[in-house]
């Protein structure tokens, strides 16, 4: 008697369990927020100053990762393919290496670029001994200007996603925008004195930054190899 009434109790725990795990799944799917995957880190930090809490935000790169270098992984291809929309950064090779492989498995797929509009910086990434002026500077989010205008691309597309919410993303990105502005003017004060003043970094990925405060950019090694002497000199 006593093991039957065990056995019975044993099994109404585990039915409840079973019912709450279900339920909970079932909340979790009905409340799941639409995905957007972006290309890099600094990308995801800005969307989501705009989208709040109306999107879940996927990035391709993890933190670290070189954007000049990444090669996508399969699990990471996957959630671009369940994302509603994909947001490029623009001109890194890694994104035209997977674009028409995304495309031809999510056809309903929509792309967005979030860099149309910069202008770019080209000859700052050399090849061999050969400088290549058609070479593009991949790294317009280095620039808080620039930073704006990427802003600014998403705001249009998100609206363009979700209409409906217009009113909330354009309240967050006046915001960021104004945050934006504020960084923008406390780094010109700081530079100021240093205008026409140069500075020297590895690998050139602050070409943007150094043009937008009258800086010169010197890189000890475009390529990412170990500096010649004549370079160090």
């Amino acid at each position: 008697m006593k093991r039957s009434i065990f056995k019975y109790i044993i099994t109404s725990l585990l039915t409840v369990a079973a019912l709450g795990l279900f339920l909970r799944s079932c909340t979790s799917a009905s409340t799941s927020k639409p995905t957007i995957t972006v290309s890099i880190q600094p990308q995801k930090y800005m969307l989501e100053k705009i989208v709040g809490d109306k999107w879940e935000i996927k990035c391709l790169l993890s933190n670290g990762a070189n954007p000049e270098s990444y090669d996508p992984s399969l699990t990471h291809l996957l959630n671009l393919e369940n994302s509603k929309a994909y947001f490029r950064i623009g001109n890194v090779a890694f994104e035209s290496a997977i674009i028409n492989k995304v495309q031809n498995n999510n056809p309903g797929l929509k792309l967005f670029d979030n860099s149309e509009g910069i202008s770019l910086i080209r000859g700052t990434h050399s090849h061999g001994d050969v400088e290549h002026s058609t070479d593009i500077d991949p790294h317009t989010w280095t620039s808080v200007k620039n930073a704006k205008t990427i802003a600014s691309n998403m705001y249009k597309a998100v609206v363009d996603l979700d209409p409906e919410n217009k009113a909330y993303y354009s309240r967050n990105f006046k915001n960021f925008l104004s945050s934006l502005d504020s960084l923008d003017r406390e780094i010109s004060q700081q530079l100021q004195p240093y205008r026409g003043s140069a500075f020297v970094v590895w690998h050139p990925s602050l070409s943007y930054f150094a043009r937008d405060y009258g800086l010169e950019q010197i890189s000890l090694s475009p390529e990412g190899k170990e500096a010649s002497v004549k370079m160090m000199q």
